[in-house]
């Protein structure tokens, strides 16, 4: 699944909302261990790192071997 989101903490508290929604309608939990996050160039790192810092998902600076 991709989700694509504007880079701020109102909306990423949104998609974790939604994601913990899903797993209790579905019984299925989110495998932390491969969940990425990928920034574009234009967010700062200092915002890349204050997101991801609630969830400890993996950031991902290259696409190349993902997509």
């Amino acid at each position: 699944m991709l989700l694509f989101i504007k880079a701020n903490e109102w909306k990423l508290q949104k998609v974790l909302e939604y994601l913990n929604l899903f797993c209790d309608v579905s019984r299925q939990k989110v495998s932390v261990s491969k969940t990425r996050m990928f920034f574009s160039e234009r967010v700062s790192g200092y915002l890349a790192k204050l997101l991801n810092c609630k969830n400890a998902f993996v950031i991902i600076n290259d696409l190349d071997k993902y997509l």
